[in-house]
């Protein structure tokens, strides 16, 4: 249970020295754990975190979870969103730029928006 709790914890406060220690022992994990594991790493907004992790679980022959990629699209880190979904296509700039000439041509709106 140690080793778990240690992996758990170190996804979830991004501890990548400790991922780093713990590594070379996570033979064997419960497929729940790498799930948990991943999230939590997800949740710490830690790129470097992440990319432990998605050894670890590579290392087990584990896919990332549909429900983590969703989350990781909710926090919107792009680098993330990448390294976890390779079919992710940013085009937050595109949409930056076409919210831009909107404005510019008066045709922006505003619908949506909470006052």
């Amino acid at each position: 249970h140690l080793l778990e709790t240690g992996l758990k914890e170190a996804s979830f406060f991004a501890n990548t020295t400790m991922l780093n220690i713990l590594k070379p022992f996570s033979n064997n994990l419960p497929v729940p754990l790498l799930d948990e594991m991943m999230e939590e790493a997800v949740k710490s907004d830690s790129m470097e975190a992440v990319a432990i992790v998605k050894d670890i679980l590579s290392d087990h022959h584990h896919r990332v979870s549909q429900d983590t990629i969703t989350t990781a699209r909710s926090r919107g880190l792009v680098g993330i969103i990448k390294s976890l979904d390779p079919e992710f296509e940013d085009t937050s700039e595109q949409q930056k730029q076409a919210l831009k000439q909107a404005v510019l041509d008066k045709t922006a709106s505003i619908e949506g928006k909470k006052n």
